[in-house]
């Protein structure tokens, strides 16, 4: 925990940026970047250092295969969305592949009803689960550890959440595909972009809809931090705009203050480092250790 608890106190709250009803609260460290140099996943697909497949021909729904081809440790975060090959997938913990590596990592459909290929392999999406979605997942991850020892999800609850938010949202989808629930109710990219920027030392947010808090991340470092932001802020502005998505008012400070207190518990993880995930009254989250350096740190919302 004291990792963990050295990175906390070196948080510095900014003034909040506000787009419609989502409002979000800079990050900032003064304990500078990180060195551990992990390769991001978009940068390792695009370069041909990476490639993401089903693991057979006949594929497996929670489950796909990393190859790094790279010299560096590849990271792939939580609700990261991956699209093509069968079906278009979540992944449900942040995993980091060694170099020179090929691993299985545990996944969710977001897309029920295709089950075909469209592409040999994946690649990475424009946006991450939605807030309230990547919630329930990560609820349902934590209860699969304790249980089984497993990094599954409720796959059927997914389906029947992207269902209900496709119908509460008007979105035809003939794959019930999350990916066109977006599509269809899409931010202008530059508006997002000229409203949340990501300053010098912001290592991370803390992001409210309608007053309510749904969701935070933190990185390694400003150039991570920003690489993300417009991927996880559309899931944001996604979930404000849906009438059946509702989140508790919790201020920054109580947030920080629940994660510090929380019983953080270390379970088996995918890949290299250490998991640990925490429970608190009003939010949950996990981090990962890798070499004595936290890459990631998801603080989100319960209910």
């Amino acid at each position: 925990m004291q990792i963990l608890n050295e990175l906390l106190d070196s948080l510095t709250i900014g003034a909040p940026q506000a787009f419609e009803e989502v409002q979000v609260f800079p990050l900032f460290s003064n304990q500078g970047e990180s060195a551990a140099a992990f390769l991001q996943l978009d940068e390792a697909l695009e370069s041909g250092l990476a490639e993401i497949t089903e693991v057979s021909d006949a594929g497996n729904v929670p489950q796909l295969t990393v190859t790094n081809k790279s010299l560096r440790d590849i990271i792939i975060y939580d609700g990261q969305q991956l699209i093509g090959a069968k079906q278009n997938r979540v992944v449900n913990i942040t995993v980091v592949v060694a170099a020179n590596s090929t691993l299985p990592i545990p996944v969710s459909c977001v897309e029920q009803g295709r089950w075909h290929y469209n592409s040999p392999g994946f690649a990475s999406s424009d946006h991450f689960s939605y807030p309230s979605l990547r919630r329930a997942t990560h609820s349902d991850v934590t209860r699969s550890k304790e249980s089984r020892g497993s990094s599954d999800s409720d796959q059927s609850r997914i389906w029947r959440d992207i269902s209900a938010k496709s119908a509460r949202m008007e979105v035809f989808s003939a794959t019930m595909s999350m990916s066109d629930i977006y599509e269809s109710h899409a931010p202008d990219p530059e508006v997002l972009n000229a409203t949340f920027s990501v300053a010098e030392n912001q290592i991370g947010y803390m992001a409210f809809i309608k007053g309510g808090f749904a969701g935070s991340d933190l990185f390694t470092s400003a150039e991570v931090c920003r690489g993300k932001m417009e991927k996880l802020l559309r899931g944001y502005y996604l979930d404000s705009r849906d009438h059946g998505v509702a989140f508790d008012k919790v201020d920054v400070e109580e947030i920080l203050r629940e994660v510090k207190a929380a019983e953080h518990r270390e379970f088996e993880t995918v890949g290299k480092g250490r998991e640990r995930r925490f429970d608190a009254p009003h939010v949950q989250g996990s981090w990962k250790e890798v070499d004595g350096f936290i890459p990631h740190v998801t603080i989100l919302p319960k209910g």
